[in-house]
């Protein structure tokens, strides 16, 4: 494996990692800055920097806690 195929491989880790935070906080970008205790401020770089924008319909709002807490 070439240092070139490592670096990619790191980036792609660091990417899924980025994403399955957003996930799990259902896009809220302050919550998954907590999650992976950095700032927002350096997660909305990150997310610039690997081209990640959010979805342009997040199908999983019903998974929020404001939809929980009316149930």
């Amino acid at each position: 494996m070439t240092l070139t195929e490592i670096d990619d491989a790191s980036e792609s880790v660091k990417r899924a990692h980025v994403l399955a935070a957003l996930d799990a906080h259902v896009w809220n970008v302050t919550r998954a800055a907590k999650a992976l205790d950095i700032q927002r401020s350096s997660l909305h770089q990150i997310m610039l920097r690997m081209d990640i924008s959010r979805p342009t319909r997040v199908s999983v709002v019903k998974t929020t806690r404001r939809y929980q807490r009316r149930r």
